[in-house]
Order: structure tokens, then C-alpha cells, then sequence
């Protein structure tokens, strides 16, 4: 590849020739966790209680504090999918008393969060002025209690769309410029209690399936806008 033609590539992705949906891929933009959570407490948006832990004794103190607690990858965790091995760096899980009698003394720094009672899960889509919210159902199934990405062929969950407060709206909107971002797929609990839990903010997550089950058409005003 030719200098200049690198230089080409490189001002597209970065959005400085043109329309952009999204941010590059290959930039700086990925969203550490940490930060959004902070940046979404900021705001006003309520958080989980969240830790980085790595020794057993410390866990065991939190279980006691928080009762419940899951635990997921701090960032874009690897996945392998072979036939004899399947492994999700993406996945949520429950630390069970069972898994942390498995845990050693002292792990990897991991982060735990205290479990949040669900109403229901929103995925929100947020491009310009393009705001979209569903909600998923996913308390009635077991698969999907802990991670709403379980999938359920026999089952499948409930989704509809959803209309957000105009205050949380404008929370998410503020997030995406405070975190540098055009574009993002956000992440949210509804608790029994009608209150909204931000978890995280994806720069480049799916939304062909919020599209689908509100029938926004998101492809084609993104389309439109390119």
C-alpha cells in the first residue's frame, strides 16, 4: 500500500472526508468499562457496585456485603469455539458459592459487580438523532436470567420496543460526547422498581436485532445518512 493511499484509509475511518457511522476501528476508541461506568455515575445514571478483585478472601467479603454478585469481563474478552471446546470472554456470570470454592487464593484482577434485580434488559441504539430502545424479557427463561445473550430456540424472549424517560435520553447522549463517540449500542437494566441501571456502552454493537423487533429501520437511515 502506497503512502498516500494509507493517508487515504486513514481520514476516512477518522471521519475527516466525509459522513461516518461509528468510530474507527482500528483507533483509540474502544471504551474501557471502568471509565463509562464513572462517566454514567457523573451524568446522574445509576451504576452497579463494582470491584476489581484478586484474592479469594476478598471476594468472599463482597458475597457477604452484596449478597448476589456476577462477574464479566473488564474488555473485549477473547471467545474460542471448536468442537470440543466453547469458550465466551463475553459471557456474565453469577460468582456462585460453588464457583468461588473453586477460585484460588489469589487470580488474575477480575471485576465483580453486585447483581442487579431485573425487570427487564434495554439494548438502546444512539446515532446523532437517532435514539431506538427494546426491551427484552429475560427473567422468565433460566438461560437468560444472569445474561440476557443466552439464546433459547425453544423459548425465545419477549422483546418490544421501548420509550425511555427524556432524561435518561439525554444521559446517553451526554455519555457519547463525553466519551468521544458518533455512535453507540447501550446496555441498561429496568429493576422491579421502575428505576434504570447503566451497564456499559458498546462503540461498535450489534443492533440488527433491536432494528428487527421494533421495526425501526435502522439500516435504512443510516443508509440515508451515508
Amino acid at each position: 500500500m502506497t503512502a498516500q493511499a494509507a493517508t487515504f484509509i486513514e481520514a476516512m475511518l477518522n471521519n475527516s472526508l466525509g459522513k461516518c457511522f461509528g468510530n474507527n476501528p482500528f483507533s483509540n476508541s474502544a471504551v474501557n468499562k471502568l471509565i463509562a461506568l464513572r462517566v454514567a455515575k457523573q451524568l446522574g445514571l445509576r451504576v452497579p457496585n463494582t470491584e476489581i478483585v484478586s484474592s479469594k478472601a476478598v471476594l468472599r467479603q463482597l458475597k457477604s456485603k452484596w449478597g448476589r454478585m456476577i462477574t464479566k469481563s473488564m474488555h473485549q474478552g477473547i471467545s474460542i469455539n471448536t468442537k470440543d471446546l466453547l469458550i465466551s470472554g463475553q459471557k456474565t456470570e453469577e460468582v456462585t458459592d460453588d464457583l468461588l470454592n473453586k477460585c484460588g487464593e489469589l487470580f488474575f484482577p477480575s471485576l465483580v459487580q453486585q447483581l442487579v434485580p431485573k425487570q427487564f434488559e434495554l439494548r438502546v441504539f444512539v446515532f446523532g438523532e437517532m435514539l431506538y430502545g427494546t426491551a427484552t424479557f429475560t427473567q422468565g427463561n433460566d438461560k437468560t436470567m444472569i445474561d440476557g445473550r443466552g439464546i433459547d430456540a425453544q423459548k425465545p424472549n419477549r422483546q418490544v420496543p421501548f420509550e425511555l424517560p427524556e432524561i435518561i435520553k439525554s444521559q446517553l447522549r451526554a455519555m457519547l460526547e463525553r466519551l468521544n463517540l458518533n455512535y453507540g449500542s447501550f446496555d441498561l437494566i429496568c429493576t422491579p422498581d421502575g428505576e434504570f441501571v447503566f451497564l456499559e456502552v458498546n462503540p461498535y454493537g450489534q443492533y440488527g436485532f433491536l432494528s428487527l423487533a421494533g421495526n425501526f429501520y435502522i439500516e435504512k437511515q443510516i443508509a440515508e445518512y451515508l
